[in-house]
C-alpha cells in the first residue's frame, strides 16, 4: 500500500526538486526509480480495488 502513496508523492518531489521553475533535470537513476515506483503502483492499485 505504501507504493500507492509514493506515486502522488513523486509529484511533490518533482516540484520541490525543481523549485517550481523546472530548471534541474532528473538524473537517470531518479528516472529509473520513478519508473519502478509507477510500475509497482499499477498492480498495487488493482489489488486494492479487488
Amino acid at each position: 500500500m505504501s507504493v500507492v502513496l509514493y506515486a502522488p508523492g513523486m509529484l511533490l518531489f518533482l516540484f520541490a526538486r525543481r523549485g517550481g521553475r523546472g530548471e534541474t533535470a532528473l538524473s537517470s537513476l531518479e528516472r529509473i526509480a520513478m519508473g519502478l515506483v509507477i510500475a509497482a503502483t499499477l498492480p498495487a492499485v488493482w489489488q486494492l480495488m479487488a
